[in-house]
């Protein structure tokens, strides 16, 4: 069994209080960014569930999932997973 280390545990603690100070910033805001979260992750699997639905009607058309393609997903939403692959389409 390993040990802590000083420096390990002092990382821990300030970590645990960067979390408990951004929950407290984010109170009010809670709800809007796990809106956001969420609409990327669905985003997200729908890329997914899209190129293995492509894949199966034989289309080589792939979206790949990234950081930009869950932005594009968490900001614009459906039209944004469109744009993706409208963007894939013509390149």
């Amino acid at each position: 069994m390993e040990t802590i280390t000083k420096g390990q545990g002092m990382i821990a603690i300030l970590g645990m209080m960067g979390v408990i100070i951004l929950m407290i910033v984010l109170k009010q805001n809670l709800e809007r960014l796990l809106d956001y979260l969420l609409r990327g992750v669905f985003g997200c699997v729908a890329i997914c569930v899209t190129n293995m639905i492509l894949a199966s009607a034989g289309l080589q058309l792939h979206i790949g999932v990234n950081l930009y393609t869950f932005l594009t997903s968490t900001i614009f939403g459906v039209p944004g997973i469109a744009l993706l692959y409208g963007i894939g389409f013509i390149s």
